[in-house]
């Protein structure tokens, strides 16, 4: 799969947030340009949010669990699924 086949629906991902629906990202593999794909998603989705700030923490979260998922599902599915803070109580999200 090549970077070129990996295109960002930004459309999509501000839905999503607005509407607290939940995106998934199912992959067998792990390439790089999956993982520059998944810091993209994220970085729509975070900043649809504004919570543009967290990225990097998130980034390394999202990639610690890929990573893991990966060891632990050698030839599984792995799945990546991020809900919008609408649906996270207020004084969860304040910092």
């Amino acid at each position: 799969m090549g970077v070129s086949e990996l295109v960002v629906d930004v459309a999509k991902i501000k839905r999503a947030a607005h509407n607290a629906i939940a995106l998934n990202i199912l992959t067998y593999t792990l390439p790089h340009d999956i993982e520059v794909y998944m810091e993209e998603v994220l970085d729509v989705f975070l900043g649809e949010l504004g919570q543009k700030k967290l990225k990097d923490y998130v980034v390394y979260c999202l990639r610690e669990l890929a990573v893991n998922a990966k060891k632990a599902n050698t030839n599984g599915s792995i799945s990546i699924r991020a809900v919008s803070t609408s649906m996270i109580p207020n004084s969860m999200t304040k910092a």
